[in-house]
């Protein structure tokens, strides 16, 4: 539905360089990535509110780089809502019917897009008068209001509260089912993974991964994605034979996986890694240590031990229920090869 191919742009101090991908109709895409990544850049690009130096956009196969803006059927959601103070919430939604339909009409339209966002008691407020979740609410029936195809989203969660993000993840799903192809920027990675079909991973105006959230998770691309995800379990590799990796504090790990001396690290997935009393410490990828934090989140527990080097083991739910760790337990770990990523 959407292709970008090659796009380039120097914008003041800062470049995106041949950036490609597509996105299918009625998917959901997550563009990940640190501020100052090209995000934004990015999507205003795409909408047309600046133009590349080089490459094109495709929408259905067709270049829509000399398209005008209302043309392209593609709306954006800024980060900071930019909500016209001096109009009312019922006037910022109808803004840009107002040369299309009459009142009327205008009025129908309004009132069934702010039921549908829960905000018909909202219509006569100013917009002063708002709350953080309410403000973001009136800036999506604006952009929706208007039928676009595609959806881009510019961190639209990074101004709510946990609460108000478990109310706007449900939401901006159904939007999708709907049928409207949505593009997400955002730098959470958990964000992107609970929404997207897909994540575009950029660093530095560049493309540095894409996949689904599993792959990533289990196979970054580098240690800046490793990073990026909350995965601190990168190692640097000081000697590699016969399959085994040694790495820093003299810790082997047999890494049965087609490398070479090459590879210069090594990543351990959190979330494949075993605790149990019943392993054989002589087993290979075991070891024995003692926990130094352990953080209990809504769906996980993430336990921080030492077993000669540091690592990170993330529990989901329903380990959780028959696993009840504590700070300085003393713990085994084994961990299988499938958990052994290196670069």
């Amino acid at each position: 539905m959407l292709e970008l191919k090659n796009i380039s742009k120097k914008y003041k101090d800062f470049e995106i360089r041949d950036i490609s991908f597509s996105i299918k109709k009625g998917g959901y895409y997550a563009i990940l990535g640190e501020s100052g990544a090209g995000k934004s850049l990015l999507l205003e690009i795409i909408t047309g509110l600046i133009n590349p130096d080089k490459g094109e956009i495709f929408k259905n196969e067709e270049p829509i780089g000399k398209q005008s803006i209302s043309n392209r059927k593609i709306g954006l959601l800024f980060q900071d809502y930019a909500i016209f103070p001096h109009l009312s919430v019922r006037a910022n939604i109808s803004y840009s019917l107002r040369k299309k339909f009459n009142k009327s009409e205008i009025s129908v339209r309004v009132e069934k897009m702010a039921k549908k966002l829960e905000i018909l008691n909202l219509l006569d407020r100013m917009p002063k008068t708002l709350s953080g979740g309410e403000l973001q609410r009136v800036a999506l029936a604006r952009t929706l209001i208007m039928e676009p195809e595609i959806l881009l989203l510019d961190e639209p969660l990074s101004s709510l509260d946990a609460r108000l993000k478990n109310e706007f993840l449900p939401l901006l799903k159904n939007i999708n089912k709907e049928g409207i192809t949505i593009l997400h920027v955002t730098h959470d990675f958990e964000e992107a993974c609970a929404l997207a079909d897909e994540i575009i991973i950029m660093h530095e105006g560049k493309i540095i991964q894409k996949g689904k959230c599993k792959d990533i998770e289990c196979f970054p691309a580098n240690d800046f994605v490793a990073n990026l995800i909350g995965n601190p379990n990168l190692y640097k590799i000081v000697s590699f034979l016969n399959k085994t990796a040694t790495i820093i504090g003299g810790f082997k790990l047999k890494a049965d996986i087609n490398n070479n001396i090459t590879q210069k690290k090594l990543i351990i997935n959190p979330k494949e890694i075993i605790i149990s009393d019943s392993i054989e410490e002589e087993k290979e990828n075991c070891f024995v240590g003692k926990i130094s934090f352990i953080a209990k989140l809504t769906n996980r527990t993430e336990i921080f031990a030492d077993v000669g080097f540091r690592v990170k083991i993330i529990l989901d739910s329903g380990k959780n229920e028959t696993s009840p760790f504590k700070e300085e337990d003393v713990i085994k770990i084994y961990i299988p090869e499938i958990a052994i990523r290196l670069f």
